[in-house]
């Protein structure tokens, strides 16, 4: 896989070096893109990206994925394109009517009264009016300083979130708008500014953060590129440095001393991505260097950039990672980012090292991460490509964008207020099965420098009703893993249970952060499996391809894709296998039919026989998004007939990748009975043009759950009787998912139970 990286990343080095410039440059000129289109070229081996690179096309986004680039071209660039035998989609016909129509929108919508801020992008002085009165309005948590100006004089300002945390407080840095043609970015930093200032004190989630930890927030970076972006050239990326050849612009995001004029950043003027003639050669990197660089307090950076929903980590310029801890830690924190994001509107941001994107140098998360002392990630916003809008978003999806990033940032500051992160590859058990030592794997992760004593980890646990908790120690496995087990106990009982860390000059950090006050909870149950399968074997499960199916089809194997078209980058238990519409490495999705996955006969024939899945589906990348649907079918009867158990998408929910649990009690799945021969099988199609359908299955069970040795129904104890024991069994267990105490089999713990327990109250029959 890293050749494979490594030669794309190369060939997007060829690429970005060679894109030579389009359009004018200098002041006051307004550049128009009539006879312009966007088309997006495929270039499938070194080759057809070396030919490419010779026509010297400007470039669109900076990205070179797996389906495509997006060029900005005229009929004799597309000419050219034929003749090199180059294939490409046109995206959009008249580029120029498109940034009209974008203007006209957006002078209408900023004229209308009463709209929320956020309707549509801001222009600087209007950004920069919003920051004042935003100061004005929360004095006692805002200010705001210039830290420094531009090449032509303009104020960079940098606003500090303060709520009077204590002077060692970590703090969490973030900018936007290095690159002027990104509007989302100052329009989602703006956004979470606003609601870490309005929240304080009212939302308890925000008043958290802001209690443990300080923000410091640089909306623009690159204001005389933001300027000219908005008055001359809607696609200008650079600032507006004049190099004295014609040329104009430096890219502040290569011009950061981090392997400065290595790969991926161009020596050409007139290039998108020159990277200027020295490091740090631009006051305005240079601004933000020195603001980092005197405040050791910041642990913690982002660098809002778009577009193309990615959560990157260094490095950046080399296909490799930092070592542990830091690896894991930006890893972690990483992907529990993504993690958040997708719970608020369902869009997935592909968390991934930068250098599986492409090859990148002198960039600034780099930099902040190697010599600005702080753990440091890129979020790429939305879209997911040019076809969804690029860098012209609609301005339906900015507050979207903005909402779902502020659950990121939140997250972020969780983790960094905690400063040893507790880190669960399976989340902390919630089921435990009677008699059986549950092994549990976590990661202790050092955010804010702390330096851990890794021989005090450690285990606290207790039976639910007991006064006080037993410890025992973790073992330590080397850098940041460790692992523990928690003890098994009477059937229906309820375990109770934290960890426990010190650093080594003493300091304790536990999980959850104010245990013992709050804990975890397990329930112990009967859990029998009469099927169970992680992929890692051949138990029999068989693929069939229909109507013409090209590519795509079901396999069995690593995740390979990278995660960078809706694919999966990892399984969903950790296991390493699962099955995926083709895991390989390239331009694999479903195409031109559908694929089948069946599963062997399953034994559902227990009356409390649950059915347990996990899937992944994306269908919102490629050139026709959301088009397809992904199927779930179940059969009581050896596949003679089926039943539909689930219909995802073409769009909503779940069609933007993820990896979903589900579980369904086999007896409420209407028009189905428990069987012996009880079957599922999972249907991925792509019946449109130009859509990137990709699906995957992971850890598939049928498993009963229960106290098979209890006197009654609601006896969760086994003392015989349906009493006051049972009842604090229920409270424990509450919300927690399918278990003894989830009497209506609904798969949650909650109020119908509580009442059918009531209603069973008194001595068993």
């Amino acid at each position: 896989m890293r050749t494979k990286i490594s030669a794309l990343s190369l060939s997007l080095t060829l690429l970005v070096a060679a894109a030579g410039p389009a359009v004018a440059q200098k002041p006051g000129e307004i550049v128009r893109y009539d006879g312009k289109s966007v088309v997006r070229v495929e270039a499938d081996d070194d080759a057809e990206r070396k030919a490419l690179s010779e026509l010297r096309l400007r470039l669109l986004g900076e990205c070179l994925r797996h389906d495509g680039a997006e060029y900005i071209a005229d009929e004799e660039d597309m000419k050219r394109l034929r003749e090199a035998g180059l294939e490409f989609d046109v995206i959009v016909e008249n580029l120029q009517e498109q940034i009209d129509a974008e203007r006209a929108r957006i002078e209408a919508n900023n004229a209308l009264r009463g709209v929320s801020w956020y309707a549509d992008y801001k222009t600087l002085a209007q950004i920069e009016t919003r920051i004042d009165d935003l100061v004005a309005t929360y004095p006692a948590l805002l200010t705001k300083q210039s830290i420094g100006q531009s090449l032509d004089g303009r104020d960079i300002w940098a606003i500090t979130v303060d709520a009077g945390v204590p002077s060692d407080a970590p703090a969490l840095c973030f900018n936007g708008t290095q690159h002027a043609r990104e509007w989302v970015s100052p329009m989602t930093v703006m956004y979470i500014l606003e609601n870490l200032a309005a929240g304080y004190g009212v939302d308890p989630e925000v008043t958290a953060c802001l209690d443990s930890v300080k923000f410091y927030i640089i909306p623009v970076v690159n204001p005389d590129g933001y300027l000219y972006a908005w008055n001359n050239d809607r696609f200008w990326r650079k600032n507006r440095r004049d190099n004295g050849d014609g040329n104009f612009g430096v890219d502040p995001n290569r011009n950061w001393d981090s392997n400065f004029g290595g790969p991926g950043s161009s020596p050409f003027t007139g290039d998108d991505t020159f990277r200027g003639p020295s490091a740090f050669s631009e006051p305005e990197t240079v601004a933000i260097r020195d603001f980092i660089l005197a405040r050791p307090e910041i642990v913690a950076h982002i660098d809002f950039h778009s577009y193309s929903q990615l959560v990157l980590w260094p490095y950046g310029y080399v296909n490799d990672v930092p070592a542990d801890p830091d690896g894991a830690i930006l890893e972690t924190l990483g992907t529990e980012m993504s993690d958040s994001i997708l719970t608020v509107h369902n869009q997935y941001y592909v968390p991934q090292p930068a250098h599986q994107l492409y090859i990148a140098s002198g960039v600034a998360t780099d930099w902040v991460y190697e010599s600005g002392g702080a753990f440091s990630w890129t979020i790429e916003l939305r879209p997911a490509n040019q076809f969804q809008g690029g860098f012209e978003l609609p301005a339906d999806q900015l507050l979207p964008t903005a909402e779902e990033n502020f659950e990121a940032i939140k997250q972020l500051a969780i983790s960094v207020g905690s400063r040893a992160r507790f880190s669960f590859a399976q989340g902390p058990p919630t089921l435990l099965q009677t008699d059986v030592a549950q092994q549990v794997d976590y990661e202790v992760l050092p955010i804010a420098s702390a330096q851990i004593d890794s021989t005090t980890a450690r285990l606290f646990a207790r039976a639910s009703g007991e006064p006080s908790f037993t410890m025992s120690p973790a073992s330590h496995l080397g850098g940041v893993d460790y692992q523990t087990a928690l003890s098994s106990a009477v059937c229906g009982s309820t375990l109770e249970y934290y960890f426990e860390i010190e650093t080594i000059s003493g300091e304790v950090y536990r999980s959850p952060t104010d245990a013992p006050a709050s804990f975890y909870s397990a329930e112990v149950i009967d859990m029998n499996f009469a099927f169970a399968d992680d992929f890692e074997a051949d138990l029999g499960w068989t693929v069939a391809n229909v109507d013409g199916l090209s590519e795509g089809a079901w396999s069995r194997g690593l995740p390979l894709g990278g995660g960078d078209r809706g694919d999966p980058a990892a399984d969903f238990d950790g296991s390493g296998a699962c099955f995926l519409t083709d895991p390989a490495d390239g331009n694999t999705d479903v195409d031109n039919g559908a694929t089948i996955l069946t599963s062997p006969a399953m034994d559902a024939s227990d009356a409390n026989s649950t059915l347990v899945y996990s899937r992944w589906y994306s269908n919102t990348a490629g050139s026709a998004p959301g088009e397809d649907v992904f199927i779930v079918e179940v059969s009581d009867d050896d596949g003679a007939n089926w039943t539909t158990l689930e219909t995802i998408g073409p769009t909503g929910a779940d069609t933007s990748g993820g990896w979903i649990e589900r579980s369904f009690l086999v007896s409420d799945i209407a028009g189905v009975s428990n069987s012996s021969t009880f079957r599922i099988r999972f249907n991925a199609s792509d019946y449109g043009e130009g859509s990137v359908v990709e699906a995957g299955v992971d850890q598939v069970q049928i498993v009963t759950m229960g106290c098979s040795g209890l006197a009654c129904t609601g006896d969760l104890d086994g003392d015989g009787s349906v009493g006051s024991a049972d009842l604090a069994i229920v409270v424990g267990t509450w919300n927690s998912g399918p278990g003894a105490a989830d009497f209506d089999g609904d798969g949650n713990i909650g109020s119908a139970d509580l009442a059918i327990l009531i209603g069973l109250w008194g001595p068993c029959p």
